[in-house]
């Protein structure tokens, strides 16, 4: 396995967002907090059917850009093992392959998903 990739660092899904990152930003404004939170899942969302498109078309580093483009979302949003992911998608285009690409988008598609998961319970 390519030493870029491991899993998160907890499986706990109350750690994918860590919410004092955003509390920090905005103050306790549960309603900001919450439209910062959709709208980073609805980008994450749209950059991961981006990501998609590019490793159909054997494109690395279309690809790799997403990955850097969307890590600052999941950085601001307190989504630290999302943006790793990010990054090792990043970093794949200076000696990457499309495989290992396609492995780490697979772990960012079920990574957002728990995340999604996570920020809908809350507002439950």
């Amino acid at each position: 396995m390519n030493k870029l990739i491991h899993e998160p660092t907890t499986n706990d899904l109350n750690s994918l967002i860590n919410s004092s990152t955003l509390v920090e930003a905005l103050g306790n404004k549960p309603e900001q907090i919450k439209k910062f939170l959709l709208l980073f899942l609805a980008s994450s969302k749209e950059g991961l059917e981006e990501i998609n498109k590019a490793l159909n078309k054997t494109d690395l580093k279309s690809a790799s850009d997403i990955g850097h483009r969307i890590k600052s979302a999941a950085q601001t949003v307190g989504a630290f093992d999302f943006a790793e992911l990010c990054y090792q998608l990043e970093q794949l285009k200076h000696d990457g392959d499309i495989q290992t690409a396609k492995v780490v988008f697979t772990k960012m598609q079920s990574m957002l998903s728990s995340i999604e998961n996570q920020i809908t319970e809350k507002q439950e």
